[in-house]
């Protein structure tokens, strides 16, 4: 049996953590949050509820709709009814998406309960910062404790801060990641539409996409009569305003919204959510990214791309890789 840490308890950590438990080595995993599942992030204001990065779940053909299915709990989980339309240059276009159509999938009480049953049964310290790494004869020291292998599951500018004097000679790939901004809004109204969300396939507008939380999970993301809309910006506006303040950026945002929808008053409940490193641009070989033969793995989504069940993938691929190298 082997000591192994995993940093991160996104989709690809609590993967590798669960798949390397299972074979019966000692996982700790270190989460930097307060919550499970990284961008399967969801957030309550007030009375409004909202999924603030990935909003659905497409697991169907991957190792994750398995392990939903058969493995996890399945109580609140939903398969999302209602379509999802185009928008382009503020007008809606009608007719779904894709064809064919994949299963969407969410949780009744928030995306992120996905995390936190992905965690049941792990050793998972929360609110954990890892400070610094350093080598311990054939293996690593983490926060003080030694370890034979360790799978850092973060994104790449993170590990190779930490990395760098732990691995000098390791030849680190240029991957982008792209900031994204996530704006909350409750209404104390309600405008009937026959979707569950908006996306613009060009990504040419300010608006990415909008996900109208009501319609998609019927009941308990926002009072009756109400509705919760979490509206994505695209990389060039989310780059642009990051840094501003999150009133300002709702203002902007709703000149946008009144002209797809102009009988859209002023929302009761607002914020911004921040992601500096929402996904990368581009992907990397988990070979290409992890030569040699040390037993430290680095994963996620710029190894498989940024879908939730792609990072889980890709952390299992980080599992049989450290186990390969841990013999």
């Amino acid at each position: 049996m082997s000591r192994i840490a995993v940093v991160g308890a996104g989709m690809a950590g609590l993967a590798a953590a669960r798949s390397l438990t299972a074979r019966g080595h000692e996982v700790t995993v270190f989460e930097k949050s307060r919550g499970f599942g990284g961008r399967c992030a969801t957030r309550w204001i007030g009375d409004y509820r909202f999924d603030t990065g990935a909003t659905f779940i497409t697991p169907d053909g991957h190792a994750l709709g398995q392990v939903m299915q058969t493995e996890l709990p399945t109580e609140g989980l939903i398969q999302i009814e209602k379509p999802m339309f185009k928008c382009s240059k503020g007008r809606v276009m009608s007719g779904e998406v894709q064809h064919p159509t994949p299963r969407r999938f969410c949780y009744q009480s928030g995306i992120n309960e996905l995390g936190k049953r992905l965690a049941e049964g792990l050793s998972v310290h929360r609110e954990t910062r890892i400070e610094s790494v350093a080598r311990d004869g054939k293996g690593f020291e983490v926060q003080g404790q030694g370890y034979d292998g360790v799978i850092f599951a973060i994104p790449l500018p993170q590990a190779q801060a930490l990395l760098e004097r732990v691995c000098p000679a390791r030849a680190w790939p240029v991957v982008r990641y792209r900031k994204c901004l996530s704006v909350l809004l409750g209404f104390d109204h309600r405008i009937e539409v026959p979707y569950h969300g908006l996306v613009d396939p060009q990504q040419d507008e300010p608006i990415a996409w909008i996900s109208f939380e009501h319609e998609k999970v019927p009941h308990g993301r926002a009072p009756e009569g109400h509705m919760a809309l979490v509206v994505q910006l695209n990389e060039r506006t989310s780059d642009l305003k990051y840094e501003r303040d999150a009133e300002a950026i709702v203002h902007d945002l709703l000149v946008d919204l009144r002209r797809m929808f102009p009988g859209l008053k002023d929302p009761v409940a607002s914020d911004v959510m921040r992601w500096r490193y929402s996904h990368a641009i581009g992907t990397v070989g988990l070979q290409s990214l992890n030569r040699g033969e040390d037993p430290l793995i680095l994963t996620g989504d710029m190894i498989s791309g940024a879908r939730a069940h792609l990072a889980f993938d890709a952390g299992l691929a980080a599992a049989e890789e450290l186990m390969a190298r841990l013999g």
